[in-house]
This record gives structure tokens, C-alpha cells and sequence, in this order.
């Protein structure tokens, strides 16, 4: 199965946009283990895991991350891109 790690990142005035990112693991995680990625200087918590059998798929949702309105318009979705990140769309949101 595929895992599909999703990030939801918002700032004070805006409702945000929901990052995406595929891989092969070898170990799914648990809740509440950390995960390093180069688009966050910090670790980022595991807050859920759905397993979706129908479209072969497990969704790991990290803790939402807080930025300024100004990072949220460009600099998070062009580091995003540079990093494999991708805007989601997964129903889940």
C-alpha cells in the first residue's frame, strides 16, 4: 500500500491549503511518532492514520502547521514543490 502523508498549513487569516505527499514505506507509523521533512524546520506529530483498502492507500495526517499570511501565498508552495509536496486532492481535508 501506498502512504499518503498530508499536511494542513493556514495562517491567522486564511482557512489554508492541504499538502500532499506520496511514499513507499516499509513501516507505516503510529500515532504520535514525530516526522522530519525538509518543508518543516520541526518535527511534526502523527495525529491519525486512515487505512482506505478500496483505493489502496494509508493517509498519515500530521499536526497542522501555523505561518504568516504573506508565507502562505508563495514561499510555503514553492518550497513545497521543491520538496515533492503537492496540493492535495484527497477528500480528506
Amino acid at each position: 500500500m501506498e502512504l499518503k502523508i498530508l499536511l494542513k498549513v493556514f495562517s491567522e487569516n486564511n482557512s489554508g491549503i492541504v499538502f500532499e505527499k506520496s511514499s513507499h514505506a516499509i513501516q507505516v507509523p503510529n500515532v504520535g511518532d514525530k516526522v522530519y521533512d525538509p518543508l518543516f524546520p520541526e518535527l511534526k506529530e502523527v495525529k491519525q492514520i486512515i487505512y482506505n483498502y478500496n483505493c489502496k492507500y494509508i493517509f498519515i495526517i500530521l499536526d497542522k502547521k501555523e505561518v504568516e499570511d504573506k508565507e502562505l501565498e508563495g514561499p510555503i508552495q514553492e518550497k513545497a514543490k521543491e520538496t515533492n509536496w503537492e496540493v492535495s486532492k484527497s477528500v480528506i481535508k
